[in-house]
C-alpha cells in the first residue's frame, strides 16, 4: 500500500513538470516571434534549428536565412542601375574630358597667336627704328650718307630728307646688279612696269627697281639716243635749234647716261658722247635733259628759290662709282634737285630724267605699284 502511494506521487510530479515545461516554452516562443514579424504571436510547433536563427550579437533578433538586410539591399539597388543611365554618365564624362581638352588647346593656340603678333610688332618697330637712325645719321653727317659706312652695300634703298624735302633714293653697284633699258617703240616693246615684271618672271628673273628714264615724243619713242644690248636703236639728238619749248632743249645742255661693256657707268653732256664711244664700247644708253650737275657745277639755267615746282626724278654717279636713282616725294625745283645730287649724294655729274609723270617701283620703300606707269617712254630697271 505504501509502495502504491509513492508511485502515485511520482506520476503526479512528472505530469506537473511536463505541463510547466510546455507553458514556459510557449511563452518564450510567442515573445521572440513577435519581435521579428509583428504578426500573430500565438504558439506554433516549430523547429528552432530550421525556422529561426537567434543571433546573440544582433540583440537576440531572429533573422531568416533568406532575408537580405535593408542596408545590403540599398547597396544592391545602386549597383543595379539601368544600362541607359550608366551610358549617359559615361558619355557625359567623355564630353567633359573632350571639352576641357579642346578649351585647353584653343587657349594655347590663342597664346601662340598673340605671341606671334607681338613679335611681328617688335620686328616692325625695329625696322622703323633702324630706318630712322639711318636717316638721322645721314642728315647729321656733312659727308652725306657715306659717313655711315655704306660703301660696301651694293644695293641700298633709303628715304632721305634734305632741306625739309623728302626723297626716295636707290644706290646701286652696277658691277653687282644688272641694269637694263626698255622702250615700246625702240626694242623690247614695253611701256609700263607691269609688262616688264611679267616678262622677267617668265624668264626666271626678278624686278628689283624700275623708273622712267628720259624724254620721249608723243609716239612714246625716245626723244634722243637709245642703245640697248650694244645696238643703237635711235641716234643721238644734238639739235641746237628749239623746235618747241621743252626742258630737253631750253635748259641746255642735255646729257646721256650710259654703261659700257664692263658695266662702268657714265653721265656726260650729249656733245661729249661721241668722244666716249671712241674710248669705250657702249652697251646701254639713254638721252635726256637737262643736265643737273656737270663736273661738280650746277646747270647755269637753274635759279635758287624758283617757284617752278614739280615731282622730279633723275640719275647720278657718286664718287664711289655707284649709280644713284632719285625721285622726289614732293614737288621741288631744279636748283633744289641739283643740290641734293651734288651736296648730299656726292654726285659730280647728274642727269634729269622726267617731271610730272615721274614714277618709281621700289618695294623696299613701299613703292609697290606696277599699275600707275602706263604709257611711258624709256624705262630703266634693276634686275636679278
Amino acid at each position: 500500500m505504501k509502495e502504491l502511494k509513492l508511485i502515485f506521487i511520482a506520476v503526479c510530479i512528472s505530469v506537473s513538470w511536463n505541463v510547466f515545461a510546455q507553458d514556459t516554452l510557449a511563452e518564450y516562443s510567442m515573445t521572440t516571434t513577435g519581435k521579428v514579424t509583428g504578426q500573430d504571436t500565438s504558439l506554433k510547433t516549430m523547429s528552432p534549428e530550421k525556422d529561426i536563427i537567434v543571433s546573440p550579437e544582433a540583440g537576440d533578433i531572429p533573422v531568416s536565412p533568406h532575408t537580405i538586410p535593408a542596408k545590403q539591399d540599398s547597396t544592391l539597388k545602386t549597383k543595379l542601375q539601368p544600362a541607359s543611365t550608366l551610358q549617359t554618365d559615361t558619355l557625359n564624362k567623355d564630353y567633359e574630358c573632350f571639352y576641357k581638352t579642346c578649351t585647353s588647346e584653343l587657349k594655347k593656340q590663342k597664346n601662340r597667336n598673340a605671341e606671334l603678333r607681338r613679335r611681328i610688332r617688335e620686328f616692325n618697330k625695329t625696322l622703323d627704328s633702324l630706318q630712322a637712325e639711318l636717316n638721322t645719321l645721314a642728315k647729321a653727317n656733312t659727308d652725306s650718307v657715306y659717313g655711315i659706312n655704306i660703301n660696301d652695300i651694293d644695293n641700298l634703298p633709303v628715304n632721305i630728307n634734305f632741306q625739309n624735302k623728302s626723297y626716295s633714293v636707290y644706290i646701286v653697284n652696277p658691277h653687282k646688279n644688272e641694269i637694263n633699258l626698255y622702250n615700246k617703240k625702240e626694242g623690247g616693246g614695253y611701256d609700263d612696269f607691269a609688262s616688264i615684271y611679267k616678262q622677267l618672271s617668265k624668264e626666271g628673273k626678278f624686278l628689283l627697281f624700275a623708273m622712267n628714264a628720259g624724254m620721249y615724243l608723243h609716239s612714246r619713242e625716245p626723244q634722243g639716243l637709245f642703245i640697248k644690248d650694244g645696238e643703237v636703236l635711235k641716234e643721238i639728238d644734238l639739235t641746237k635749234e628749239v623746235p618747241q619749248p621743252s626742258n630737253f632743249h631750253n635748259l641746255m645742255p642735255n646729257g646721256v647716261f650710259a654703261l659700257d661693256e664692263l658695266n662702268e657707268p657714265y653721265i656726260v653732256v650729249s656733245e661729249d658722247f661721241n668722244e666716249l664711244t671712241r674710248r669705250s664700247r657702249i652697251d646701254l644708253a639713254t638721252q635726256s635733259g637737262p643736265m643737273l650737275v656737270i663736273n661738280g657745277e650746277f646747270n647755269s639755267h637753274f635759279t635758287k628759290g624758283s617757284d617752278n615746282l614739280n615731282i622730279r626724278n633723275g640719275i647720278g654717279i657718286n664718287k664711289n662709282g655707284k649709280v644713284v636713282f632719285v625721285i622726289s616725294d614732293e614737288p621741288v625745283n631744279f636748283y633744289e634737285f641739283a643740290e641734293l645730287f651734288r651736296d648730299y649724294l656726292e654726285c659730280d655729274n647728274a642727269l634729269y630724267l622726267d617731271g610730272v609723270i615721274s614714277r618709281m617701283y621700289l618695294p623696299e620703300l613701299n613703292r609697290k605699284s606696277l599699275q600707275n606707269s602706263n604709257h611711258l617712254g624709256p624705262i630703266i630697271t634693276v634686275e636679278k
